[in-house]
């Protein structure tokens, strides 16, 4: 389990570090969200929608973190892009529980968890319930 967590953490890391190289300017709009506080938010998630793990509170907690901080429209569009790529590049997500995660931790966002949303369209929106 601990090489798993090293490797879930490298990966972020990494993917975090490819977002910036390939052009961060454009990535943190123009408030404090950046993809690695997203990364840092939901990085709890990952043995969760992988299914190597339970739902932990950290993870609720960084949703609900990231909810607070994505408080603009394009912040929320910056915050759905760079998950968008996380989740996108993990391997073995499952798409069904990554889909119902916010709704477990009471957290409603209109935009699923998936590979293929359009974070541009539309007004992303995420509400606490």
């Amino acid at each position: 389990m601990a090489a798993t967590n090293y490797k879930l953490q490298v990966y972020v890391a990494l993917v975090v570090a490819v977002m910036v190289a390939a052009g961060g300017r454009h990535l943190a709009a123009d408030g404090a969200v950046t993809c690695s506080q997203v990364a840092a938010d939901v990085a709890p998630c990952f043995n969760y929608i992988t299914g190597r793990g339970p739902l932990v509170p950290a993870c609720c907690g960084g949703l609900r973190s990231l909810k607070a901080a994505a408080g603009s429209t394009p912040e929320r569009q910056l915050a759905c892009r760079c998950l968008k790529a996380l989740v996108g590049g993990l391997p073995g997500v499952n798409f069904g529980i990554a889909g119902g995660l916010p709704n477990r931790c009471g957290v409603v966002s209109p935009a699923p968890v998936s590979p293929t949303v359009d974070c541009n369209r539309g007004q992303v929106r995420v509400r606490q319930r």
